[in-house]
């Protein structure tokens, strides 16, 4: 094997996973994401609903 196939070999084994920032980093963009899906998804209904029915809109 080459030279530098083994250096990426031996670095991904001897790689531990990902440390405490990455998985931190991870959490909040997962956060993020489902904040924004629920503002979305939420403003889309209460529209719709505005639409369908006027009538019972204060």
């Amino acid at each position: 094997m080459r030279q530098s196939t083994l250096k990426l070999l031996v670095r991904l084994q001897s790689d531990s996973g990902a440390n405490l920032i990455e998985y931190g980093f991870l959490a909040v963009l997962i956060a993020v994401a489902a904040l924004l899906s629920v503002q979305f998804v939420g403003g889309a209904t209460s529209s719709n609903i505005d639409s369908i029915n006027p009538a019972f809109s204060p």
